[in-house]
């Protein structure tokens, strides 16, 4: 087990390069368009920039 202290978008993409991780699986907090431009979106960061596949789960209740 690994504990990183910082950026939660930072550190999930260290962490894929240091362990090595093959792919990773995430979830989503259902930001709206406009939720996500102020706080930012860390599945979508990590979507971005990471180096392995990145699967991001939505709640199945949310509404769109």
């Amino acid at each position: 087990m690994k504990i990183f202290w910082g950026d939660a978008r930072e550190k999930i993409c260290q962490a894929i390069r240091d362990i090595p991780l093959s792919c990773i699986v995430m979830g989503s907090r259902g930001l709206g368009k406009i939720e996500r431009v102020f706080l930012g979106s860390v599945s979508d960061y990590v979507v971005d920039t990471a180096t392995c596949p990145v699967i991001v789960v939505k709640n199945v209740n949310e509404e769109s």
